[in-house]
């Protein structure tokens, strides 16, 4: 049983799942990524990789956490405000996600995180208040 409470934040991951083969994008003169780091929240895009799946996968809850199956890999959050402007920049290998979380959302000048693994620089997550 975990014992974690539920988080005042949410994760939104692109798309489907984590579970994902990633293929290489290159991009095409009129074609956006279907993962655009910024979706949602910036309405100038920062395209990222496709990820195809192997079979099908339900969407990952918002309201989960942090997604259990990337504690085990670096990450570097990235705290942004409003016109993709960083703000704050932490890295974290030990799996204690949490507190780095709530600590960068507790600015008032931060919008939302972008979480990247550190050891491959890729974008994996968005995380926003609830």
């Amino acid at each position: 049983m975990d014992s974690r409470p539920t988080p005042r934040w949410r994760t939104i991951l692109p798309r489907a799942g984590t579970a994902c083969a990633p293929l290489r994008w290159v991009p095409i003169a009129g074609f956006s990524s279907p993962t655009n780091r910024f979706a949602g929240v910036e309405t100038l895009p920062q395209p990222g990789p496709v990820y195809v799946h192997a079979e099908d996968c339900t969407q990952y809850p918002e309201d989960a956490g942090f997604p259990e199956e990337l504690r085990g890999s670096p990450r570097t959050l990235e705290a942004y405000a409003r016109g993709r402007r960083l703000i704050g920049q932490e890295y974290v290998a030990d799996g204690k996600f949490e507190p780095i979380v709530e600590q960068l959302l507790e600015r008032r000048d931060v919008d939302y995180i972008q979480v990247n693994s550190t050891s491959a620089g890729c974008y994996t997550f968005r995380i926003e208040r609830q």
